[in-house]
């Protein structure tokens, strides 16, 4: 897979397992602790068990755990 400039040429030839995972909507929320706004994402955890905190570094994005974070959602109901 080529990487361009163009996000809808780039994800275009991505793995289907991608494409499936990016489809799966997550919820954003926030927590605000004293003078500082935490921002993060949930993809169907309900009842807060078996959480997982996917943590980005400087110059990324939350948007950057999308192609993962809901696999692990999904592993997790198939081990039910």
């Amino acid at each position: 897979m080529k990487v361009t400039d163009n996000l809808q040429n780039d994800i275009s030839h991505a793995p289907d397992w991608f494409h499936d995972s990016i489809a799966h909507k997550s919820e954003y929320k926030t927590i605000v602790s004293e003078d500082h706004k935490v921002a993060y994402k949930t993809w169907g955890n309900k009842d807060h068990n078996n959480v997982i905190f996917l943590v980005h570094g400087t110059g990324a994005h939350m948007k950057w755990w999308d192609p993962i974070a809901p696999s692990f959602q999904i592993q997790h109901m198939l081990l039910r």
